[in-house]
């Protein structure tokens, strides 16, 4: 194949993933997911370990921008004693695409001894974060970009995916306006946009 061939496939393998989430996801369990996390009286705290990691740190920027207090950890330090942020009222959502990370593993205990609700995403049913979360939010990604599906692309790409969902609709849910965006972001584009 030449690159344009390869690219295409590329964006196929992505394409398709995202299509896919319509047909395997369970509305029942994100609408539960929403309603939580628009009830939330602490912070959503996002955890993700390697590729997740970064799905974990963009939700927590676009939830903070819908004022849904949020905060995204990096494991690692997390198991070094960061999980003393963690509050009762708090919400707790590791991501995984396994759902056996072992550092997430070991985080699911301490969230919730420390009054934690869990809020899971990863792709295996029958992992430890599905069977450990208090919600359970599984999809699948179909085909990462690399054939032995060891880089995590498309995976990252739908859960940022389903993450954004959530987030939209507890903005919506919560009335938020083009008022209160203007109060938090009057700078940039968005600031300009929202100008008097």
């Amino acid at each position: 194949m030449n690159n344009k061939e390869v690219l295409k496939e590329m964006l196929n393998r992505e394409v398709n993933a995202v299509n896919n989430l319509s047909k395997v996801l369970d509305f029942d369990k994100i609408d539960k997911a929403v309603e939580k996390i628009a009830n939330c009286k602490g912070n959503v705290i996002f955890a993700g370990c390697g590729s997740s990691s970064t799905a974990a740190f963009r939700a927590a920027n676009i939830y903070n921008f819908l004022y849904i207090p949020s905060v995204a950890i990096n494991v690692m330090n997390a198991l070094h004693g960061e999980y003393g942020m963690i509050r009762e009222g708090d919400i707790f959502i590791p991501i995984s695409k396994s759902g056996n990370t072992e550092e997430l593993v070991q985080s699911i205990p301490i969230a919730k001894k420390l009054g934690a609700y869990i809020i899971g995403l990863t792709e295996n049913d029958n992992s430890y974060i599905a069977e450990n979360s208090h919600i359970a939010i599984t999809f699948n990604s179909l085909k990462e970009l690399d054939d032995k599906d060891m880089v995590a692309t498309s995976s990252t790409t739908c859960s940022s995916i389903i993450l954004d969902i959530i987030g939209g609709a507890v903005m919506k849910k919560n009335n938020i306006t083009d008022k209160d965006f203007k109060l938090i972001h009057p700078n940039g584009a968005v600031g300009e946009m929202l100008k008097d």
